[in-house]
């Protein structure tokens, strides 16, 4: 199942006092969607409202691991895997 809490860094985020660089410090060049994911789990005020907006996600085009004929679950478990990744360096700038 995606779990929010295997993500330490969420109360970090979710403080929206602070101004975040956005760079997507990463080998691959992500598509739009992964941008506008990253916006909107910054912008995400509690992990219910995270979990709502992954839940209504129906089109994932992440990288070439992502087989859009998986189980949603085991979907949405790589979706996190990824978009975890990209959020710890983003707010670590790794």
């Amino acid at each position: 199942m995606f779990n929010l809490k295997k993500m330490p860094f969420t109360n970090k985020l979710k403080n929206k006092e602070l101004n975040y660089s956005l760079k997507l410090l990463d080998r691959y060049e992500y598509p739009p969607e992964i941008e506008k994911l990253v916006h909107e789990f910054i912008n995400t005020t509690s992990h219910s409202e995270l979990q709502k907006f992954v839940d209504s996600q129906n089109i994932f085009s992440f990288s070439t691991n992502i087989d859009l004929t998986e189980n949603f679950d085991v979907l949405k478990e790589k979706m996190a895997y990824e978009l975890n990744e990209q959020l710890l360096k983003l707010a670590f700038l790794i």
